[in-house]
């Protein structure tokens, strides 16, 4: 770099840039445990859905990929049977449409707001389904 060559030349090293503090963007506070705030996009979902997918009935999560789907896992189905599932994460609903997402290659849609009500596919709402089990396991 040009700063690089004139310290080379004059034996004087230019003085260090600060980093400038990025600014953290966070939902409300949230009421579930391990997490300080509601998710605000598609990473929060994929947090929260690592942590609680026994409990959201997926028995095993086989891989996350970059690519779509972004999950692969298996659901029991029986005792001792399971079936295949492809998952995509979404922050809301709507994203899996709006980015052009092919439904006949998933099985469900896990996102942290419902917003699709003519979703052809099974939705995980993390919202509403994370307060039901939290409420659920308050009780006993």
């Amino acid at each position: 770099t040009e700063k690089g060559l004139e310290a080379l030349r004059t034996g004087i090293r230019p003085p260090v840039e600060e980093k400038k503090k990025r600014l953290r963007i966070v939902g409300p506070r949230s009421q579930i445990p391990d997490l300080v705030y509601e998710p605000v996009n598609e990473q929060g979902v994929i947090f929260l859905f690592a942590k609680y997918h026994k409990e959201l009935g997926i028995e095993y999560i086989e891989g996350i990929q970059q690519g779509f789907p972004d999950a692969f896992g298996r659901r029991k189905i029986g005792k001792t049977e399971y079936e295949p599932v492809d998952i995509e994460f979404e922050f809301k609903s709507l994203d899996f449409k709006n980015h052009q997402h092919d439904p006949s290659q998933c099985d469900i849609v896990v996102c942290w707001e419902h917003n699709w009500p003519q979703c052809p596919l099974e939705v995980i709402e993390l919202k509403n389904a994370l307060a039901k089990l939290l409420e659920t396991s308050k009780k006993r």
